[in-house]
């Protein structure tokens, strides 16, 4: 809110001028009597526009210490990531200052129409085939054979234990 200092302001330096302030500091010093309210030209008439190009201007400030800064990518950064809720490939792009994710059935497909290089392709596509229900049954089987295996090699040593000491 724009406001104008009056004479009645305790410091000197500000009487007379014009600032903007946050709506909720500006109209305690309305109400104290030590500023009033500027108010916008009509919308659409002569000044209208700059008016708001110069509140704009006033409001826009440097980050403080309590911002959080974004990293600015120039260039676009590809990776392949399991999303961290649902553990979902997920195929990241960062550009500027966005991050874009492409998940699900056409993750593959809607990425290389956005420029993904192929070794992320491949890399999602064996993240994809790895968490297939036929290649976890695959791996079940596999872990299930090599444990029947090994007791079998565990029987047969056993015998030969049990048939030197006798």
């Amino acid at each position: 809110m724009k406001i104008r200092y009056s004479e009645f302001c305790p410091d000197p330096k500000l009487r007379n001028t014009e600032t903007h302030q946050p709506a909720h500091i500006a109209q305690v010093l309305i109400a104290q009597g030590v500023a009033t309210e500027v108010r916008l030209p009509r919308r659409g008439s002569p000044g209208w526009a700059e008016a708001r190009m110069e509140q704009s201007r006033e409001l826009c400030t440097a980050p403080s210490a309590g911002d959080t800064v974004v990293e600015f990518f120039k260039d676009p950064q590809w990776s392949v990531n399991e999303t961290a809720i649902m553990g979902r490939p997920t195929i990241f792009c960062k550009h500027g200052y966005e991050c874009v994710r492409f998940v699900g059935t056409t993750a593959a497909d809607d990425a290389k129409r956005a420029g993904c290089p192929k070794s992320i392709l491949k890399l999602y596509e064996d993240i994809v085939a790895k968490k297939s229900p036929d290649a976890i049954e695959a791996q079940r089987d596999r872990i299930a054979r090599e444990q029947a295996e090994q007791q079998q090699r565990e029987r047969i040593a056993m015998r030969v234990a049990l048939a030197q000491s006798t």
